[in-house]
């Protein structure tokens, strides 16, 4: 006999998904793990040992899948090319500063990065080697890529361990000396593919992700370069404002004209974009020709979002777009109503003694 749980009884998905990786977390990593394609299995999820700090106190310390293998850029790129959807969007760049569109597929894409990649090892990059991007805002390497082109150089995927770093991505500074903040390259991979699937609602090829943002700072670098790639569908690289370049319907013209799914974005760009059409003409002309039907969702990062900006767009949404559609405040992905997945959190005294709830923490919060 059966038992159906009342749907009372049932967890809402969001709280089922925090609840999983804490109850049994290797089960739950090692299926997210299964979806994506590492080239050497990693023989366990996750290896615990101790770490001593300069106290002399031991600290437990955590390695994720650490005998595996991976490649981030397979994972972004080729695995999609094998899998038989080389013609699907990957990547489109739209410029209002410099009136300039571009539009690559998988399969594209694919022959770009080969070729690139061919270049910088020619230039002496190896596998290991920390590449320090700082650069003004155009970097011309038309030169050697077309000559690499001609000679067809190219330069395969060289996986790289599990906890090898797949980049460092320096703080703002805002409260003291930027900070480098290192991400290893297989729970990077494994942790943003589950976040695309479970919390922004991006399945694959078909759904295109417009994350109005900077890859300078890290939900631009996780939503445009990895996260959209990551499950198979098209990330869009703007270079314009949302404002200006050339009015406040920018945004809305990039949803209509590229069939957006989802849109994140900050508070502040909603608010000047309101400021210079406080009417809103320019999102309800746009959305009464039936060009926004595509946008299932709103994010907004970065700042506290007001109700009442929350409420109007949710508004609008519900009247102009796609049905269920809605607006999203993630402002550091803790507002939507439960714990982060995969977090369980303590305060601890220097002897690893977990002081319990209550305690507030000393210094600035």
């Amino acid at each position: 006999m059966a038992f159906y749980p009342s749907p009372k009884l049932q967890l809402h998905a969001q709280e089922a998904a925090h609840r999983h990786p804490l109850d049994d977390s290797e089960r739950f990593w090692a299926h997210e793990a299964a979806q994506i394609q590492w080239h050497k299995l990693p023989s366990a999820i996750l290896q615990e040992s101790e770490k001593a700090l300069k106290s002399g106190i031991l600290h437990p310390t955590w390695s994720w899948f650490p005998d595996g293998e991976f490649s981030t850029c397979f994972n972004c790129v080729d695995r999609h090319v094998q899998a038989g959807r080389g013609e699907s969007l990957a990547l489109i760049w739209d410029s209002p500063v410099t009136g300039s569109k571009l539009q690559f597929t998988y399969n594209q894409m694919l022959h770009e990065v080969e070729t690139l990649a061919g270049v910088l090892r020619e230039q002496g990059v190896g596998k290991g080697d920390v590449v320090l991007i700082y650069t003004q805002g155009e970097l011309d390497w038309n030169h050697l890529v077309e000559n690499a082109k001609r000679r067809n150089l190219k330069a395969q995927v060289v996986p790289v361990k599990s906890n090898d770093p797949i980049y460092v991505l320096f703080t703002s500074g805002t409260t003291g000396s930027p900070k480098g903040v290192v991400r290893e390259a297989a729970g990077h991979a494994v942790g943003m593919s589950f976040c695309m699937r479970s919390k922004f609602g991006v399945q694959g090829p078909g759904d295109v992700v417009f994350a109005a943002s900077d890859i300078g700072w890290v939900f631009g670098h996780s939503f445009i370069v990895y996260g959209p790639l990551l499950a198979g569908a098209a990330t869009i690289l703007f270079e314009g404002k949302p404002i200006g370049t050339p009015d406040a319907g920018t945004f809305w013209r990039i949803v209509s004209e590229y069939k957006v799914n989802m849109l994140c974005t900050a508070p502040s760009a909603l608010r000047a974009i309101r400021s210079h059409d406080p009417g809103d003409r320019l999102f309800k002309q746009m959305g009464t020709s039936g060009a926004l039907r595509s946008l299932r969702a709103i994010f907004l990062a970065g700042e506290r979002s007001e109700p009442n900006l929350v409420q109007l767009y949710s508004k609008f949404l519900q009247n102009y777009s796609a049905s269920p559609s809605l607006v999203i405040d993630n402002w550091w992905s803790t507002e939507t109503g439960s714990p982060i997945t995969g977090t369980a959190m303590e305060v601890v005294a220097d002897e690893i003694r977990s002081l319990g709830p209550g305690t507030k923490p000393m210094g600035r919060t």
